[in-house]
């Protein structure tokens, strides 16, 4: 059960000579409910220390988790890997205001979990028209709206042409959410043809 972005802590444990798995909900998508703790240099669960961590989920649906290009939402404390999150909007569009999420739409973003700070860093790629706007794109971190983004990476050109911004930084343990953010300054149209963010975090 649960919804998009709900986070759970994943434990081993024996089960009658059996291994098994464990899920610990947190109380929000940042918070955990129940804390960890070392015994021997081996993280625990907090209030039951025969439950070995070893991960950190979070769901794409109802009780559903997902691995792919734009949400990266298993993550592994042991035997990390380098994963690569992805994705391209090709909605072709004009825009003259101040900063709001690519086509208003603030669904077009990748997620990741983490179940500690974990360093990532992300790239957005975008095209624009106008010879005479101030244009803008960033990327918002942790934020569904693009608004009031705590963290954000921004190039500012007047002219036509690719345009790049970056951002590097340490992830949220949870659930976090990479928006992409553009704006005009509201000095004029500005016809955005495409964006793709793209990155990459060990989990």
């Amino acid at each position: 059960s649960g919804v998009l972005g709900d986070v759970f802590d994943v434990f081993v444990y024996v089960s009658s000579g059996v291994p098994a798995l464990e899920l610990q909900a947190w109380a929000d998508q940042i918070t955990r409910s129940v804390s960890l703790s070392y015994v021997d240099g081996i993280r625990v669960k907090g209030t039951d220390t025969a439950r070995r961590y070893v991960g950190t989920i979070a769901l794409s649906g109802s009780g559903t988790t997902e691995d792919s290009e734009p949400r990266r939402l298993i993550w592994n404390l042991y035997n990390q890997v380098e994963r690569y999150f992805f994705r391209v909007d090709t909605t072709s569009h004009s825009y003259d205001g101040n900063d709001r999420a690519f086509n208003g739409t603030a669904g077009r973003a990748v997620e990741f979990v983490s179940g500690e700070g974990t360093p990532f860093s992300a790239t957005v790629n975008f095209s624009v028209n106008n010879p005479s706007a101030s244009i803008a794109a960033s990327i918002g971190v942790n934020s569904r709206t693009c608004a009031g983004f705590t963290g954000q990476a921004q190039y500012r050109r007047i002219g036509l042409g690719a345009r790049q911004a970056l951002h590097h930084d340490d992830s949220y343990p949870g659930y976090n959410y990479l928006c992409v953010v553009q704006s005009t300054e509201s000095l004029g149209a500005a016809t955005f043809n495409f964006y793709a963010i793209l990155g990459e975090l060990l989990m």
